[in-house]
């Protein structure tokens, strides 16, 4: 056998086209090799290659920058960061796109919505409500209401809305491996809904993490990490939270900070393009007039990661630069003083002009001589919490107090109807054609 193949090879070289039979040699020793390697692959060590492969890809992701503090005068601190568990989770490729893909990623979220229990939007006014809108269609705020057949109105009650985002993102029928469907409460499926939503602020960006719940119980974290396996691109992250020493006094001073409009980040990014849509940002006071002084530099990491999204290997990576801290020309025991010496002058008045009779309309009286009814101010105190409410039905509260606590019973029935009729409605009121009273209870929900 050998010989014979000697032979051929020797007739190859010795033959009169010895350069044709050179590549015709050449050619078949490549096939050989490729045949070789491919039953090496396929068939001798097919299973271990299988076991053991990971798909790796690169990814760059922004490490937060930590806020500047902010002191008074003397240096006592007023607004500080506290570190606390957040859940984020990172579009990763991690699913398919087609409807097998699709329904594993609506499990996993259904057990991510499971394990957290509770998840809400904030939207407040017109702009804000036809925002929310125009995501639940996965459109532009300029695409609301257009067209002949108004495929996209903006007046959709609550239960449309979530009724289309079920279909949208194919949540309506959701199976497990043996392709029977799951049954799932509305309240999990609207967490679900809006676990998805949220993911759509950074879809533009892969490996972007987005948060999805703040300040999470050590024992919430630790059942996230537990099912780590079957939550795929979820992640446990330590990050900081804004706090306030001395709300009371300086709130209106100082401010807060929060997520904020499109529109707001978009001027935030002229002077800084780091901003993203996700991140905390000065919304009033000294935390969005020192906003740029404040935020910081964020860092990043460049990663090599597996399907999971487990870390693999670290490339490259910049650390994040702390904000400026930022001193008040007032201290803290003047700004207390102030307000308590405020608090009592205010006191003196109001009780100077409180009668205990209903009024008529006041309006185009002299300022100096206006009262005030004493059902007002009563109003008033439960409003800014200064009276303790709960007591009102407590066994020994008083007579007074229990009637008041009836009435608010039966108004607060009232307003609940209301509520209920302005959300489900098959044609509910535009939020501007609502009463103002009617325009806070929605707020309220919204937020």
């Amino acid at each position: 056998m050998i010989n014979s193949i000697l032979r051929i090879i020797r007739n190859i070289f010795n033959g009169d086209n010895q350069r044709t039979n050179f590549l015709i040699l050449f050619f078949v020793i490549m096939f050989l090799s490729i045949v070789s390697r491919l039953f090496d692959l396929q068939l001798i060590n097919g299973q271990y290659y299988h076991d053991n492969y990971v798909q790796k890809s690169i990814k760059e992701v922004n490490v937060p920058a930590m806020r500047g503090n902010i002191y008074d005068k003397d240096g006592v601190l007023l607004a500080y960061n506290q570190i606390v568990n957040n859940i984020t989770i990172t579009d990763i490729d991690a699913f398919a796109t087609n409807n097998s893909g699709i329904n594993k990623r609506n499990r996993m979220l259904l057990k991510l919505a499971n394990l957290l229990r509770k998840f809400y939007f904030t939207t407040t006014g017109e702009r804000q409500h036809r925002s929310f809108i125009a995501n639940v269609y996965g459109k532009n705020v300029a695409d609301l209401d257009e067209g002949q057949n108004y495929r996209f109105p903006s007046n959709i009650s609550a239960k449309d809305a979530f009724e289309y985002s079920k279909k949208r993102f194919a949540m309506d029928v959701v199976y497990d491996d043996n392709k029977r469907p799951i049954i799932i409460d509305n309240q999990t499926l609207l967490d679900m809904i809006g676990i998805h939503f949220t993911m759509r602020l950074t879809s533009y960006q892969k490996y972007q993490p987005t948060t999805i719940s703040t300040n999470v119980q050590n024992r919430c974290a630790t059942e996230i990490l537990e099912n780590k396996g079957e939550l795929p691109g979820v992640e446990v992250v330590e990050t900081s939270m804004r706090r306030y020493n001395y709300a009371n006094y300086f709130a209106h001073i100082i401010g807060y900070v929060g997520k904020t409009s499109e529109r707001q980040i978009n001027e935030l990014r002229k002077t800084n393009p780091q901003y993203e849509l996700t991140d905390d940002v000065g919304l009033i006071g000294i935390e969005k007039s020192m906003e740029t002084y404040l935020c910081g530099t964020k860092g990043y990491d460049k990663i090599i990661v597996d399907s999971t999204g487990r870390i693999l290997e670290r490339l490259e990576s910049r650390v994040s630069k702390a904000g400026n801290d930022v001193y008040l020309t007032i201290s803290v025991k003047d700004q207390v003083a102030n307000y308590h010496l405020a608090e009592q002058q205010l006191a003196g008045i109001l009780a100077s002009k409180i009668v205990n009779v209903d009024l008529e309309n006041q309006a185009g009286r002299d300022g100096s001589k206006m009262e005030i009814a004493a059902t007002d101010a009563y109003y008033h105190l439960i409003e800014n919490n200064v009276l303790d409410v709960p007591h009102f039905e407590s066994p020994d509260a008083l007579a007074a107090e229990k009637e008041i606590y009836r009435l608010f019973l039966e108004y607060r029935e009232t307003v609940r109807n209301i509520i209920y009729r302005n959300l489900m409605s098959p044609n509910p009121s535009i939020q501007k054609e609502l009463s103002n009273s009617d325009q806070n209870y929605m707020a309220y929900v919204y937020n």
